[in-house]
């Protein structure tokens, strides 16, 4: 028994779309968590500023720093919360626009949730290192550069450790995309 052969094919996108949704949320999450995790260096540093700056200060320029810090802070934090994940994946969309002539945004927006979904061990020790390095600069006194230089490479390593691997998947999505359009 056959079926209609005029009947529309049924569409395969919406499941599709339902995991694509469901890895969105998750790498929203992600995202949210990474944030949360870098949240708590980045208060130890501008706490630790704040009273450094104090006490060299006067109360008129200490209450305006600190009124423009906390703003600022805020709304960078409240950004990147409601934000962040839209900031990939508009740079995804640049870069496949750029770069990919055969595979579809689609694959590379999924490569990069899976690389967020990675992240959160990257935060922790990104966390551990910020944190570090703010004792090292305001309680331990320690020189700005002997502490700095070490800090930004191992910082740069991390970054290097998530941006490098889905670089390379896209890379690689591009080139079995190529081969396929060949055969």
């Amino acid at each position: 028994m056959i079926g209609n052969p005029y009947r529309a094919p049924r569409p395969v996108l919406p499941a599709g779309d339902a995991l694509n949704k469901s890895d969105r949320n998750l790498a929203r999450r992600k995202t949210r968590l990474a944030l949360g995790i870098l949240t708590l260096p980045a208060v130890y540093n501008v706490l630790s500023f704040n009273f450094r700056i104090g006490a060299d200060a006067s109360a008129l320029v200490n209450i305006i720093y600190r009124s423009v810090n906390l703003i600022g802070f805020t709304l960078l934090i409240l950004i990147v919360w409601y934000m962040g994940l839209n900031v990939f994946e508009f740079v995804t969309r640049i870069c496949h626009r750029l770069f990919a002539r055969n595979s579809t945004l689609e694959e590379w927006r999924k490569t990069l949730y899976q690389t967020i979904l990675r992240s959160t061990p990257f935060a922790m020790v990104g966390a551990i290192v910020w944190a570090i390095w703010v004792l090292a600069i305001y309680q331990a006194n320690v020189d700005f550069y002997v502490v700095s230089v070490p800090v930004a490479i191992l910082s740069h390593l991390l970054a290097a450790g998530l941006y490098l691997p889905l670089i390379w998947k896209w890379f690689k999505l591009e080139r079995e995309a190529s081969s396929e359009c060949q055969n």
